[in-house]
């Protein structure tokens, strides 16, 4: 009963770990990705070129 109930704290223990983990991984290198710095000095010339076209 005891190696039962062992087993349960175990599991439990490694899905907390794994959610916080999850966070933190999120938080520093998802939202850091997605943070678009790269071509946007070409996106804004061409926009500037249309606005002048037009």
């Amino acid at each position: 009963m005891i190696n039962r109930t062992k087993f349960r704290v175990f599991l439990l223990s490694l899905v907390l770990i794994a959610i916080v983990v999850g966070i933190f991984y999120y938080s520093y290198v998802v939202q850091k990705e997605s943070i678009i710095t790269e071509g946007t000095f070409v996106e804004n010339i061409a926009e500037g070129c249309r606005n002048l076209c037009l």
